[in-house]
């Protein structure tokens, strides 16, 4: 125990003198305020576990000093995690303990991570491809709003299809439309599948100038829709409009064709918008327009359609921001690309 628990020390040190944090001497009062600050700030959080497990300036105490280190993890640090994946991983120390590291890898990548895999998804790529079927009636994107199958995309994405087929996860499968609406530009999908990975909604007010994450399946000049791949953009709410009654969210985060039907999501991982509309930037009625006019359904509008549709969804709670790398795996994993057939 000693032997790794100096290994732990010196690990630990090298993290926090690396310019991260430091850890001088402290009295009750900076005590105070420290353990107040590592509810909200990483470094902050890292500083206080390093002076549990080294005692500095208080009683020596490693489990206290890797909680600290897990609630570095829960605000995002990827530091904190890399290094709790070596201290809960090494099989020959007392610390090693395999369920608090598949519950902190669960927690930071906002979910499970098993493969997905729906029956029949090859054979429909096959028959496809055999009967030359292409999607007639373009592509758009779409998310998981639960994990029963039902997926969130645009009215003008899937409103003219007469079939769609989803791709999500690089599975494939039949949607079925289950509800429209023209007037907000929302619509609901089904397949006949599990969906282990979606997305959780924010259901109140988002703030202006909140970071925003955009994922979907943007149109890529120069390769054939089929191969379209997931894409990932980042910007912040840049205002609050609306078109006819509907609610919109103006965005710094680039939209392009395909993105449509996308979600739009806060730096907790909650869903802020759909992806609906851009206006290109250039000359108009004697002004000039930007390159920031990208437009989310609001997540009111979001929450009310789905109310209406009688759809379960799941209220974002966190308060917790992750890094953007641990966004952009909770996009991909819970984005769609959806095909849609005319006949």
């Amino acid at each position: 125990m000693r032997s790794f628990l100096g290994c732990l020390l010196l690990l630990l040190s090298t993290l926090l003198h690396a310019g991260v944090v430091e850890a001088r001497p402290i009295d009750q009062v900076q005590l105070r305020t420290l353990t107040e600050e590592a509810q909200t700030d990483p470094k902050a959080a890292k500083q206080l576990a390093y002076r549990y497990i080294k005692g500095q300036g208080l009683p020596k105490d490693v489990a206290k000093g890797l909680f600290y280190l897990e609630k570095a993890v829960d605000l995002g640090d990827v530091e904190a995690l890399n290094f709790l994946k070596k201290v809960y991983s090494n099989k020959k120390s007392a610390l090693y303990n395999p369920v608090k590291l598949r519950a902190l890898l669960q927690a930071a990548s906002g979910g499970e991570t098993k493969p997905v895999t729906w029956d029949g998804s090859r054979k429909l790529v096959q028959d496809l491809n055999e009967k030359k079927l292409f999607p007639d009636g373009g592509t758009g994107s779409a998310f998981a709003v639960n994990g029963e199958g039902f997926f969130v995309s645009n009215e003008h994405v899937t409103g003219h299809c007469a079939w769609t087929i989803v791709r999500y996860n690089r599975q494939y499968a039949i949607g079925r439309s289950v509800a429209k609406d023209k007037k907000r530009d929302l619509s609901l999908i089904k397949v006949d599948f599990k969906t282990p990975y979606f997305l959780k909604v924010r259901t109140d007010n988002v703030p202006l100038g909140a970071a925003v994450s955009v994922g979907g399946y943007p149109y890529t000049p120069g390769l054939a829709k089929l191969d379209v791949e997931f894409s990932l953009s980042v910007g912040v709410v840049g205002r609050f409009t609306g078109s006819d009654g509907v609610s919109l969210i103006q965005v710094s985060a680039p939209i392009a064709s395909g993105n449509s039907g996308g979600p739009a999501i806060d730096k907790t991982g909650g869903v802020v918008g759909v992806a609906v509309a851009k206006i290109a930037s250039g000359k108009a009625d004697g002004g000039v327009i930007g390159d920031n006019y990208n437009y989310v359904v609001s997540n009111k509008e979001l929450v009310s359609f789905l109310d209406e549709q009688q759809t379960s969804f799941v209220i974002n709670k966190r308060n917790k921001g992750f890094d953007q790398v641990t966004l952009a795996s909770l996009l991909n994993r819970s984005s769609a690309q959806v095909f849609c057939y005319r006949k």
